[in-house]
């Protein structure tokens, strides 16, 4: 079986990955980024404002193969209930 390395931008951060999984095919590996994209975007939900997250899976020779991005803008609208956020 291949194996394929997921390289994760999310903003500043960069993680390369050096240890790769070993999956069927590049259809498996592409359906993993999509579906952990959400997740990775879900870590820091109450961060405000623009982000973008961009997954890169890599061949075992090190060549990108394909990417995929997300973009998640968030903000509060009105003058919120401080209770409503956690607060006092």
């Amino acid at each position: 079986m291949p194996r394929f390395f997921f390289d994760i931008r999310d903003g500043c951060r960069h993680t390369l990955d050096e240890e790769g999984t070993e999956l069927a095919d590049l259809q498996a590996a592409c359906d993993e980024v999509l579906a952990v994209l959400p997740t990775i975007a879900g870590t820091e939900a109450r961060s405000r404002g623009a982000r973008e997250i961009v997954a890169t899976v890599r061949s075992e020779g090190g060549a990108p193969l394909f990417r995929a991005r997300l973009s998640v803008t968030t903000e509060l609208i009105g003058a919120p209930d401080p209770a409503a956020l956690g607060g006092s």
